[in-house]
């Protein structure tokens, strides 16, 4: 089909669209709704603090002493928080989320928890309009309004990615930009002119400067660019490669402040990358060394972690575009090379996420990243998952007749419906969903809050529940620090709060545990709670132990 006759359709088929748009409508009232529902993500403060601290250095080129006075007041702020690492050693994090809040935090003056709630909004309200870009994706790739509605769903609609959606605005925020990335990809592929060229390679940039990940996007882009000039030797391809990486390199030099130091020091660029922790990582049951991982440790938790049904969909649409592209490899014969890898922009575009996806299973299963917290890191898969399942969905729903696609529909709905049941019951922990193909009694055998958002539910709690108290003491058993979700409390209540840290539980009335530890408790008793506390409260969900209260007996 023609770029033009494709167009043409999906103006016709905008029509049909009805039914998604109240999805994406009431998708958005519900995200709105409860976007205040969440706890301080592990990562938030520091992001705010390199927010600020890229700020600060942009404004002392200006003359707004007001502003200035204020942005450096809020640093100074957020440097007395413990244990947040120097951000001259962490210059490799991009600013597009992060300097843009600390602006708005300073002009509009936002204090206590609408700092972090404001920061939850707009990460959210990005990632619902990375959704309607999906949708546009999925609508030209497949053209069809009843495979654009289960797509869009999909996407918006996987635990990981929803609940991530409010809070975690590095490792969600780099999937929200790359998905706009890719629209803008299939946009230059349907139109190749110099303003869509110019819009894929800014977001290119975008996304390289969110996660160094987001190189798979020009390495896959040149790769099938190199697969016509085999053939073609088209100089207006050429031309177009030339300009996109030059536009790509010019934005994200413009934008990444990281690349600014490379002019003195070009060995430096891969050094931040390197992930250098040591730690004990609780996996299956077992602990093991952060740096030695076993090789299924992403693939098992995605694999436990993803509806089930999704799961089945990804396989089936992974494995045949994979079984196509085997079969055009084998029976090359012509001499236009790409034309036996692909025909026609919908199978090119297959092609091209499938490279991208390559590249990442290549990384991975050859370079064993030193990695801890689950997979949040590796959350940008979600878009491969959710492109891959509604290809799985398309396949089958096309294999079969008229009347198993009436059945086949409502078991969808059903499908559908249990999901949205599921991310209620989690609320507001839907990013630790696990599905039904793991037992609840080996729930436990994972690390869970790996973000620690049950800091602030746990505070609230011991507030409530020792409201007489003038002072109360709390300690911690697990890694990630308690006293920095007191940012998210009333000021009111924080001289309250003595926060003890995870040594001296002797003079504490409370103990809080999620159960995210750095060490191997069997054989360390760093974390081991005294025999004067007892259970005040736990919170279970499906099986899942989110955090446990105790309270001193005596």
């Amino acid at each position: 089909m023609s770029n033009s006759k494709l167009i043409n359709n999906m103006k016709k088929n905008l029509k049909s669209d009805y039914i998604t748009y109240a999805f994406l409508s009431i998708y958005l009232i519900i995200g709105l709704s409860i976007y205040k529902d969440f706890g301080i993500g592990i990562e938030e403060h520091f992001q705010r603090k390199s927010g600020f601290y890229w700020l600060n250095y942009f404004l002392e080129f200006t003359n707004f002493d007001l502003l200035k006075n204020s942005a450096q007041e809020k640093y100074n702020q957020i440097k007395t928080i413990a244990n947040l690492v120097d951000i001259e050693t962490h210059l490799n994090y991009g600013i597009l989320f992060d300097f843009p809040m600390a602006l708005f935090e300073t002009i509009f003056n936002f204090e206590g928890k609408s700092v972090f709630e404001s920061r939850h909004l707009v990460n959210f309200l990005i990632f619902f309009i990375s959704g309607i870009y999906f949708f546009k994706i999925i609508k030209i790739r497949f053209n069809n309004s009843l495979i654009s509605l289960v797509g869009v769903f999909i996407y918006l609609l996987l635990p990981k990615s929803f609940g991530s959606s409010f809070f975690d605005s590095k490792d969600l925020f780099f999937l929200s930009i790359l998905t706009i990335n890719y629209y803008f990809y299939v946009k230059f592929e349907i139109n190749r002119n110099k303003l869509n060229l110019f819009y894929f390679a800014l977001f290119s940039a975008f996304s390289t400067s969110s996660r160094i990940f987001g190189l798979i996007v020009p390495i896959s882009f040149i790769i099938i660019e190199f697969f016509y000039l085999i053939n073609a030797k088209s100089l207006k391809r050429v031309k177009f490669t030339i300009i996109y990486l030059l536009f790509f390199i010019f934005s994200l030099f413009i934008h990444w402040p990281y690349l600014w130091m490379l002019v003195a020091d070009f060995n430096y660029y891969l050094e931040p990358f390197s992930v250098r922790s040591d730690l004990k990582v609780l996996f299956d049951g077992f602990y093991y060394n952060s740096q030695n991982l076993p090789i299924i440790y992403i693939p098992k938790l995605i694999f436990f972690s993803t509806p089930i049904l999704i799961v089945i969909l990804f396989s089936l649409g992974f494995l045949y575009i994979l079984k196509r592209i085997y079969i055009r490899i084998i029976n090359i014969k012509s001499d236009d090379f790409k034309q036996d890898l692909w025909r026609g922009l919908k199978e090119k575009i297959d092609l091209f996420f499938l490279l991208n996806i390559s590249i990442i299973l290549f990384h991975y299963f050859s370079f064993y990243p030193n990695l801890y917290g689950g997979w949040r890191h590796y959350i940008f898969i979600n878009f491969f998952i959710s492109f891959f399942s509604v290809y799985g969905f398309y396949a089958f729903f096309n294999f079969i007749n008229q009347n198993t696609k009436k059945l086949i529909c409502i078991i969808i709905l059903i499908f559908l419906s249990n999901l949205i049941y599921e991310l209620y019951k989690y609320h507001p922990y839907q990013s630790y969903f696990f599905n039904n193909l793991i037992d609840n009694n080996d729930k436990n055998n994972f690390e869970i809050d790996t973000q620690s958002l049950s800091r602030v539910e746990a505070l609230e709690f011991i507030l409530k529940d020792a409201k007489t108290k003038k002072k109360i003491f709390i300690s911690t058993a697990s890694w990630t620090p308690l006293e920095d979700a007191k940012y998210f409390l009333d000021k009111i209540n924080w001289n309250k709060l003595v926060f003890l840290g995870t040594s001296n539980t002797n003079n504490a009335d409370y103990i809080y545990s999620n159960h995210f530890y750095e060490v191997d408790i069997n054989i360390n008793n760093k974390y081991k709670i005294p025999s004067n506390f007892s259970i005040l409260k736990e919170l279970n969900i499906d099986g899942s132990r989110i955090y446990t209260i105790y309270k001193r007996t005596n």
